[in-house]
């Protein structure tokens, strides 16, 4: 009883890590989209660039082979780059250290859009690519600040994709609470999830993120 005990915990603990891993880089990817559109954030500053290459640094020497959720989701704020992207450089590196592929993450401009590549250094293949904004024609003048409302529209309607895409109730919980009200949150998961509206079963549960569900 107490080995299966002791194995139920660890895969506990197990899945509990690997939803918290999720859950920090969705929050960056969301946090860094919103940056990059309202020009709060620039992947053509100084800033930018430094945090870009010193990422390709510690990716060809092996340093994020064993990158936590929190570590990619800290890259992905600091570089612009998607959490996938990253996950993919750092998933070759993996394989490379045993050995042989070197992988290098490259910005390419299409003159309609800037895409983040990860590519075989050896043979020039194409492992991943993704677009993170569009191209522009010259350097913006200034930042633009998002308005409140603006902030709130985007994570609303992220939301509304999340839960159309299958995230339970508690993980929405935990990537959106502390950015839209907890009652919003609520009713927009249940207007879109996937499963349907929550039965409202566990009203102690979601009393502690200040819900308040009708009985």
């Amino acid at each position: 009883m107490t080995g299966r005990l002791k194995k139920l915990d660890e895969k506990f603990n197990a899945d509990s890590s690997n939803i918290r891993n999720d859950i920090a880089m969705r929050k960056a990817d969301v946090e860094t989209k919103l940056n990059l559109q309202t020009k709060q954030f620039d992947i053509e500053s100084d800033q930018a660039k430094q945090a870009f290459d010193q990422f390709n640094s510690l990716l060809g020497s092996g340093a994020l082979d064993n990158a936590s959720g929190e570590d990619i989701a800290n890259i992905t704020r600091s570089t612009g780059l998607p959490s996938s992207v990253i996950q993919s450089a750092i998933g070759v590196s993996q394989k490379k250290n045993a050995p042989k592929a070197n992988t290098q993450v490259i910005q390419v401009d299409d003159g309609t859009n800037i895409k983040a590549v990860v590519i075989n250094q050896d043979t020039g293949e194409i492992i991943n690519e993704q677009v993170i904004s569009a191209s522009k024609p010259e350097k913006q003048a200034g930042a633009k600040k998002a308005t409140e409302g603006e902030q709130k529209e985007y994570y609303m309607d992220s939301l509304r994709q999340d839960a159309q895409q299958g995230l339970t109730l508690s993980q929405i919980l935990q990537l959106y609470t502390g950015y839209l009200d907890p009652n919003t949150i609520y009713q927009l998961y249940n207007a879109n999830s996937r499963y349907g509206p929550d039965s409202g079963e566990n009203i102690e549960k979601l009393s502690v993120y200040g819900i308040k569900v009708a009985e």
